[in-house]
């Protein structure tokens, strides 16, 4: 585990540009069909996603396996604070 965000999966469901920033290092924007993508500034991008589709942004010249399972157990918890009783 390296500790980055390794791919991003997004589907629009209002039809609406898509403003993302991501830690990825040189992102690739596959989908449908190839998007208009506008480099803006601080690593953010603006998609230009129609309703209904989906795109999928990865690092350039790397294949990730585009699977969502969950992580192995740390003594972190990274959705809040835990209090235990």
């Amino acid at each position: 585990m390296n500790h980055k965000t390794e791919f991003i999966h997004i589907k629009s469901l209002a039809g609406e540009p898509c403003i993302i920033t991501t830690d990825i290092v040189n992102p690739v924007f596959k989908g449908g069909r190839n998007f208009t993508v506008q480099s803006l500034e601080n690593n953010t991008y603006r998609i230009d996603l129609k309703k209904g589709e989906e795109v999928f942004i990865s690092p350039k010249g790397e294949e990730p396996e585009f699977i969502i399972s969950p992580i192995t157990h740390t003594s972190q918890n990274y959705f809040g604070l835990k209090i235990i009783r």
